[in-house]
């Protein structure tokens, strides 16, 4: 009763309406993601390196997350990482409103 008088009142008809005028989400790639894997390009492109051989890089993470993206990152490609965070987030919302 309370949201009513504070948010007023909605139909099915104006959620619905409010859907279909949303716009897709933007997927914008991480700039720090984008950098390491500039960098990583730029060290397998050096003409020094190619004398040693294949470059060896360390990259270290502070936490298990931020491995696991970068990863993916490097695997997958940028937009291709997005677009299944996109998913699991969503996926992850679907599911939570089912069981309320």
């Amino acid at each position: 009763a309370s949201k009513c008088r504070v948010f007023g009142e909605t139909t099915k008809k104006q959620v619905q309406q409010t859907k279909e005028n949303e716009e897709p989400p933007k997927l914008e790639e991480n700039p720090k993601l984008k950098l390491v894997s500039d960098v990583l390009q730029e060290i397998r492109e050096n003409e020094d390196n190619k004398l040693l051989g294949p470059p060896v890089t360390l990259i270290v993470c502070a936490e298990d997350r931020a491995c696991s993206q970068l990863k993916q990152y490097l695997l997958l490609g940028g937009r291709v990482m997005l677009e299944r965070l996109l998913e699991q987030t969503l996926n992850a919302s679907n599911t939570n409103e089912t069981t309320k």
